[in-house]
Formats: C-alpha cells, structure tokens, sequence
C-alpha cells in the first residue's frame, strides 16, 4: 500500500480526534478530502479521479454546516462491502469468500476441498450478516453525532470484531479441513491483505 494511502487513512480519525479535543466539529470538514486522497491519490490521472478530488472539497463545505455528516464514510463503506458481499451470494455466482480462498490457495499452488462450497457460502453469509451489522451501527453513531462512541467504535472495535471473525474462521477452517496447509495466522493474515477486490469475479 503506498504511503500517501496510509497517511491519509490514518489522517482520517485523527481529524476526528482533533475536532473532539478543541470542541469544534468543523474541523471534520477536512477529513473529506483526505478519504478522497487515500481513494485516488493526490494528484489523480483521470477524470474520474479529479472529480471524486473536486466533489470532496465540495462535501467538506456541507460539513462545515453539518458536522455530523463526516462521519457517515465507514458507515456506508460498510455496507457497500455487505452489497458486494451478497451480490456474490446469487444463484450461480461463487461466494465471495471462496473467490478470496480460491485466490489465496492458487498463489500457493493449492487448491479448495471439493467439499468446502456449504462452508465457504456460509461464511460470506456471516460476512454479509457482520459487514451490515458494523455499517448499521456506524451510521446510527453518526447520525446522532456521537462521535466519541463513534470513534471507539470505528477505530478500535469494528476493526477487532473483523480480526476475530477472520482468525475464527481460519482455525476453524483449520479443523474443519485438516488436509489442508495450515498456515499461520500471520501468513494467512498478510496473504488475505494481499487481495484486492480487482483480483476477484465482480
């Protein structure tokens, strides 16, 4: 990931924090832009990207009248991840999580269990279930304007609630198929961190 990405990520929460301790919101109105930075870089090649760059600086003016509205991103990223998930989910379509394991097993030269669908299709359910949970909650923090809970939650304990579910399913998996390779959390974690959507069906 490159650096301006991860900056401008972890930008975000911080601007948030800043409004918290100087007790004002319209602080949040920079964190705007700095989401659109972290989506298409800083100095954009396309249309596309210059017009996401243009409409976040024209969201940034709709925050300074309504703070609150900063916060609704990871929220409603949250639930465009729960769509994409179900999409997945469909009559003839592979689940989306098979696609991720699929793809993770052929970089190693493996391949799935001919009888992992049932359990793959299982946990995009609980991934779909989960990611609408999370982004539910999220916006409902943010429509409050609770953006001390909103934080906590955000940053700390939706994060963890999504390790947990990864790391659960790993070593149940792990026992549920104990053919396969068992890999360490730590290597299934960075090979899953290597995925990007693009590589997977739509």
């Amino acid at each position: 990931m490159p650096a301006w990405r991860i900056i401008a990520l972890a930008g975000y929460p911080v601007i948030i924090v800043l409004a918290l301790v100087f007790s004002q919101p319209q602080i949040r109105a920079l964190a705007m832009p700095l989401l659109a930075i972290a989506m298409v870089g800083p100095w954009p090649q396309n249309g596309v990207g210059r017009g996401l760059l243009a409409a976040s600086v024209a969201l940034a003016g709709a925050v300074m009248i309504w703070p609150p509205l900063a916060l609704w991103p990871p929220g409603l990223i949250c639930l465009g991840f729960a769509a994409w998930f179900a999409i997945s989910l469909q009559s003839g379509r592979p689940p989306r999580i098979q696609q991720f394991a699929a793809f993770a097993m052929a970089q190693h030269e493996h391949s799935l269990p001919p009888d992992s669908g049932p359990w793959l299709r299982g946990w995009t359910w609980v991934w779909t279930l989960a990611l609408t949970g999370f982004g539910m909650i999220a916006l409902t923090l943010a429509w409050r304007d609770a953006a001390s809970l909103w934080l906590v939650w955000v940053a700390a304990a939706m994060p963890l609630l999504m390790l947990c579910l990864l790391l659960g399913e790993h070593y149940l998996r792990r026992w549920r198929f104990p053919e396969q390779p068992r890999w360490s959390a730590w290597y299934f974690l960075r090979t899953i961190a290597s995925i990007q959507p693009g590589h997977l069906d739509p």
